[in-house]
C-alpha cells in the first residue's frame, strides 16, 4: 500500500500500512506496546488510593445529583451536597499531588492519565498536569 504524506513540509511516501499508522514492523509488539496494563508501585497498600478515587467520583456524581433534583431536597440536603462536593475536589486536589510525585503507578504514563483525569474532576481543566508537576 502506498500512502504520502507530508512532515515539515517534506513528502514521503510509505509502503507498510503498519507503519502508516505508526505501528511499526511488527503489528502485534506495536499493539501490545501501547495497551500495556499500569504496574502498581505498591499492591498492598494502592487499596487506599483506589478508594479515594472512588470516593471522589461517586462524591461529584451524588452532589451533582442532588443539584439536578433541588425540588425534592431540602436546603440541609443541599448543604450536605456542597460539602461533600467540596470535600471531594479538596481529595482529588490530593491525588493530583499523589500522581505528580507518581506514587501509584511504576509508568510515569499512567499516572499522567490519572493526574489529569483527577485536575479535571477537582475543577481545574485549563492547568496543564505536566506544568503542576
Amino acid at each position: 500500500v502506498l500512502h504520502t504524506s507530508w512532515h515539515r513540509g517534506r513528502a514521503h511516501t510509505h509502503t507498510n500500512a503498519a507503519h502508516v499508522i505508526g505501528l511499526g514492523a511488527d503489528t502485534m509488539d506495536g499493539w501490545t506496546h501501547r495497551l500495556r496494563l499500569p504496574t502498581l508501585r505498591d499492591p498492598r497498600g494502592a487499596w487506599m488510593t483506589f478508594a479515594a478515587i472512588f470516593y471522589v467520583v461517586g462524591g461529584i456524581a451524588c452532589s451533582l445529583y442532588c443539584y439536578l433534583h433541588t425540588g425534592d431536597l431540602s436546603a440541609a440536603a443541599l448543604g450536605g451536597a456542597v460539602l461533600l462536593a467540596a470535600h471531594s475536589r479538596s481529595i482529588a486536589a490530593w491525588l493530583v499531588h499523589e500522581f505528580a510525585h507518581s506514587t501509584l503507578f511504576l509508568e510515569s504514563e499512567w499516572n499522567t492519565a490519572a493526574g489529569v483525569a483527577m485536575m479535571w474532576l477537582c475543577g481545574c481543566p485549563y492547568v496543564d498536569f505536566v506544568h503542576c508537576k
